[in-house]
């Protein structure tokens, strides 16, 4: 779900948005970890 968002954002920013996307997974992986559970 946090991908989706962050793909329209790629498609403006490519080079912006692969290094929040990648940031903000890891990130949201961590914080998601229970959500994802």
């Amino acid at each position: 779900p946090y991908i989706v968002p962050l793909d329209e954002i790629q498609k403006d920013v490519s080079h912006r948005a692969a290094r929040y996307y990648r940031f903000d997974a890891k990130i949201y992986k961590k914080n998601n970890t229970k959500l994802i559970k």
